[in-house]
């Protein structure tokens, strides 16, 4: 890496950790490397960005977005990451960003781990960081079918697969479970009954996603607990009152993204597979 003595090549550092069913290195550790590596080239860290729990199959992230709006200001010379998969999953993502970066940025790129052509610029750096892309990918894509055919199970022996409960349940998990009460959702009572109520409501054929938002954000319990938090809104309503998993069911469903380069995701309503679950229904 080249670097003068009195300029020191200005890094921003880019942290992402995909979820807690994947056995990765946690943001703080990521953050840990890096600023060891860095310290070892002598360059200053002037910015971080940081995704937790976000896939890499998608390019919609905050961290990443943010990333990108500075790099346009000159904020940083270099990037550093622990690898160049924590950037994108998909290797044709990766690529992308990386010459985007490189070309449009005029930026740096260095990994911890894996090796870049920016080491020193010579064909064997490039052809190292080239390899590791591709061992990259192939973990990538057997980790997706590992996690697909798992969630499928989960579901099909009537386990929640999502990491956010219904509003109206409780969600336990492995690391909260104890011998009486095993990982899974369970009724919240105060919740239930307003979740109940809401259900009632909409019925009686009077009360349309917006008035019983309304009813929502108005009861005590409600603005005491969401405090700070986004209020109940038509779309959050209306989505609850579609929710089968109040019905005592539970789903699998992948995650399709919109645009070349996943810029978002796809509604999977049409697309969910519906089985009996564990949990208590709220409503028959």
């Amino acid at each position: 890496m080249s670097q003068t003595e009195t300029q020191p090549l200005r890094f921003a550092m880019y942290l992402r950790y995909s979820s807690e069913m994947q056995n990765e290195i946690s943001l703080e550790e990521q953050e840990a490397v890096c600023r060891r590596w860095v310290a070892g080239q002598a360059g200053r860290i002037v910015a971080i960005y940081r995704d937790g729990a976000e896939t890499g199959w998608t390019l919609d992230r905050p961290g990443l977005v943010q990333m990108h709006r500075e790099a346009a200001k000159g904020r940083f010379d270099a990037l550093i990451v622990w690898k160049f998969d924590r950037l994108a999953r998909d290797p044709n993502h990766a690529v992308i960003i990386k010459a985007y970066l490189r070309h449009e940025r005029g930026l740096k790129l260095f990994a911890v781990e894996g090796g870049s052509a920016d080491d020193d610029g010579s064909v064997a750096s490039w052809l190292n960081e080239q390899i590791y892309a591709v061992f990259s990918a192939l973990y990538s894509m057997n980790l997706s079918v590992d996690t697909k055919r798992s969630k499928y199970h989960r579901a099909t022996e009537g386990r929640f697969n999502g990491s956010v409960p219904p509003f109206g349940y409780i969600l336990v998990t492995a690391k909260t479970a104890t011998e009486d009460r095993p990982p899974g959702l369970y009724i919240h009572p105060r919740e239930a009954v307003l979740a109940r109520r809401a259900f009632r409501l909409y019925a009686t054929g009077e009360h349309s996603h917006l008035t019983i938002a309304t009813w929502l954000n108005a009861h005590p319990y409600i603005r005491r607990t969401r405090a700070g938090r986004q209020p109940f809104g038509k779309e959050m309503v209306r989505d609850m009152l579609q929710n089968r998993h109040y019905t005592g069911r539970v789903c699998y469903a992948e995650t399709h993204y919109r645009g070349t380069l996943g810029e978002g995701k796809r509604s999977n309503r049409k697309h969910k597979v519906w089985f009996d679950g564990r949990h208590a229904p709220i409503v028959d």
